[in-house]
């Protein structure tokens, strides 16, 4: 009886899903498969400080007038409603940013990641610490660096391990060493 009722549950989770994939097809007018191509290669670009910094340090200008302001016979040039704003520390960023954290928290997702570090940086923008140093080049330029000195040291690591675990007999067969 367990069984039927947790298979029950589950086709009623799939139905779930489809009828909720479908509906966000439609509010976002792109499919779920574009979507997780655009989301994932927007996550793996985080693992670039200096996109990072291009993010902070960019500023977009938005609006501020109501929508009921929008509609009289002003002049819709004027840039006395406008504020620059920095991208990353927009309120929209920040909460895709928020919204883009499933990408760590689940396995099926992370899977698909190539860049690691992306992960651990999405993880940081949470922080409004974090993204007010991303416009700081030489904080920057420091995790840049930071960076680029652990994927050395981690493949200097993994070369030193395949090496002394593999040894060439006098026939050029690579063996493993016996420990």
């Amino acid at each position: 009886m367990a069984a039927t009722t947790s298979t029950i549950k589950e086709d009623d989770h799939q139905f779930l899903l489809k009828k909720q994939s479908k509906l966000d097809e439609e509010k976002t007018m792109c499919s779920n498969k574009n979507r997780f191509e655009l989301e994932l290669e927007f996550v793996q670009s985080l693992a670039n400080p200096r996109y990072l910094h291009h993010l902070a340090t960019t500023t977009s200008t938005t609006s501020t007038t109501t929508s009921s302001n929008n509609n009289n016979n002003e002049d819709d040039d004027d840039d006395d409603d406008k504020e620059p704003i920095d991208i990353l520390n927009s309120k929209e960023m920040i909460e895709y940013l928020s919204y883009l954290q499933y990408w760590y928290r689940d396995p099926r997702y992370s899977k698909y990641i190539l860049y690691p570090h992306c992960l651990y940086f999405l993880k940081l923008l949470q922080t409004d610490e974090f993204r007010k140093a991303m416009r700081n080049p030489r904080r920057v330029e420091e995790v840049h660096v930071a960076q680029f000195t652990f994927w050395a040291e981690d493949l200097t690591e993994r070369v030193r391990k395949v090496t002394t675990t593999t040894a060439t007999n006098d026939d050029g067969i690579e063996e493993s060493k016996k420990k």
